[in-house]
């Protein structure tokens, strides 16, 4: 029985070492890929944010559209946090979606529908962003992360 939790013991450590350099090696390349995401991303955003929000301000024109806008435009600081959520949360299940096309080999349709749903939810969070925005700087930790987050933001896009 003693040598058997010995063997357990000794399995473990060398488990435990194992996965401590794998995580040595891999984690610099790891680091490097997750940056190299997050500018492609705030490089999107910065890209698209303006475009795409302008694109959605034409369908003001219409009646229904703008009652909507206007409605979100009064809504109260919380409710406008909760706004700005919805188009991440409603283009999320194509995301899930795209994932599975590509699991079933379906490379063409899942990037398409992930990018299709990625602009679709840039642009509505734009626009409903700018809508909110009076709203959102009278949350106090909202208005501290945005003057915080955008000014790096503008530095990053700034590096050429």
């Amino acid at each position: 029985m003693l040598a058997l939790w010995r063997g357990i013991v000794i399995a473990l450590w060398v488990i435990r070492e194992l996965l401590r350099t794998a995580w040595r090696i891999a984690r610099s390349p790891l680091i490097t890929a997750l940056n190299i995401v997050a500018a492609l991303i705030v490089l999107f955003e910065e890209w698209g944010w303006r475009p795409l929000s302008d694109l959605l301000a034409r369908l003001a024109k219409y009646a229904p559209v703008a009652a909507v806008e206007r409605w979100i435009a009064t809504l109260p600081p919380y409710a406008a946090l909760v706004t700005i959520a919805l188009p991440t949360t409603l283009l999320l299940p194509l995301k899930f979606v795209a994932v599975w096309l590509l699991a079933n080999e379906h490379f063409a349709t899942a990037t398409l529908l992930f990018f299709g749903a990625k602009i679709a939810s840039t642009a509505l969070i734009a626009r409903v962003f700018i809508l909110t925005k009076p709203a959102l700087m009278r949350i106090g930790w909202f208005a501290s992360l945005y003057n915080w987050f955008v000014p790096w933001k503008d530095a990053l896009a700034s590096v050429r």
